[in-house]
């Protein structure tokens, strides 16, 4: 309930960022395009509760079934393991993504993503449902084979699609705070440069 409650506010948050401070003016009607983005985000979101993080009962299971033990998370302390863990997965995101620019049937399911005409909140979670599949098998059994907690792999998520969320928001920012974001973060004018529907 908790993670619904942030994505929610996430969407809502940006989108009336969108409304008050606008980076560009429309070029499509907003209202069909919209729902569509958000219709594929229904359909994903069924696809991505099928392929929830291993719990630890699902790891006993796969075990049990298998007749060898998998890898557990070797790091105790909380704070270095939620460090860790968050590194490795920014890794395997990365990875992962860098697959969908560079192998033609991937890139074919992710440029329906960076085709949105009209790049907002809502093309954060316009994402092919193959596409969605694909990722959440990879994320599955990555985090199956390093151990990494469930507890991180769910904070993790939400980070990324807060994230998200500002990162293809409509927004603007202040010049000086986005020279200053820049170079740590992506920021939106950023992320915008890199949602082209060019195959790398």
């Amino acid at each position: 309930m908790a993670s619904l409650v942030v994505i929610i506010v996430s969407l809502l948050f940006t989108a009336l960022w969108e409304v008050c401070l606008p980076r560009r003016r429309r070029e499509f009607p907003a209202l069909r395009r919209r729902l569509g983005n958000l219709g594929f985000w229904v359909a994903n979101l069924l696809i991505g509760g099928v392929f929830a993080a291993p719990d630890s009962t699902v790891r006993q299971t796969l075990s049990s079934l298998s007749g060898f033990e998998l890898p557990s998370w070797p790091i105790g302390d909380t704070g270095l393991s939620l460090l860790a863990g968050f590194l490795l997965l920014d890794l395997l995101q990365y990875l992962v993504h860098r697959l969908e620019h560079s192998v033609p049937l991937l890139w074919r399911l992710h440029a329906l993503h960076h085709s949105d005409p009209d790049v907002d909140v809502t093309t954060a979670v316009r994402h092919h449902p193959l596409e969605i599949l694909f990722t959440s098998v990879t994320y599955w059994l990555a985090v199956l084979a390093l151990g990494i907690p469930v507890m991180i792999v769910g904070i993790h998520a939400l980070a990324v699609f807060s994230t998200a969320a500002l990162q293809h928001g409509n927004i603007r920012l202040p010049e000086w705070l986005e020279r200053l974001l820049r170079p740590v973060l992506v920021t939106t004018d950023m992320h915008r440069i890199h949602h082209s529907v060019v195959f790398e």
